[in-house]
């Protein structure tokens, strides 16, 4: 049995001196397939360059660059149009992932067919990577959400970042 694909889309903007760390973070990744897909939102810091560095050597590497900054969400979603794989993750470009992230997720969706989204915990760590505290320190629960969560994600677990 072959796994399946999963895209991860890192969204860049203006994180020049972090989104060495996440594509690194992508790389390391155990699992196999991944197509990454990394697009940069108008930056004007220089990530592009950054960006095009990194994929010299890893050429199945699709690049998408926005003109102007058009802001995360229509970013997010212009690169998950062109995406093949049967998962997407969401990576922004001053966040990395653990090695095993993209393979313990596949593993949850694999088993259980009526799942349709998987989330973990985050590390907060300043910029020179010293461990602050959770997510879930912020927000404390006893249990996982599980069933129709999606009103539960959106106010507990997902955060938007000021421009």
């Amino acid at each position: 049995m072959t796994n399946p694909l999963v895209t991860i889309i890192c969204v860049c903007y203006n994180q020049a001196r972090f989104v060495t760390e996440a594509l690194d973070s992508v790389a390391a990744q155990t699992y196999q397939p991944i197509e990454l897909i990394v697009i940069d939102d108008g930056s004007t810091d220089g990530c592009k360059e950054v960006i095009e560095k990194w994929i010299v050597n890893r050429p199945d590497t699709v690049l998408l660059l926005n003109r102007a900054n058009i802001g995360y969400c229509k970013t997010f979603n212009k690169a998950a149009a062109v995406a093949k794989g049967k998962y997407l993750i969401d990576l922004s470009a001053d966040d990395w992932l653990l090695p095993e992230r993209v393979a313990v997720g596949v593993q949850a969706l694999e088993s259980n067919p009526q799942a349709g989204v998987t989330f973990s915990d985050a590390e907060h760590v300043n910029e020179s990577g010293t461990k602050i505290n959770l997510h879930s320190d912020r927000f404390p629960h006893q249990t996982i959400p599980s069933g129709d969560v999606y009103q539960e994600v959106i106010k507990r677990f997902l955060f938007a970042r000021p421009r």
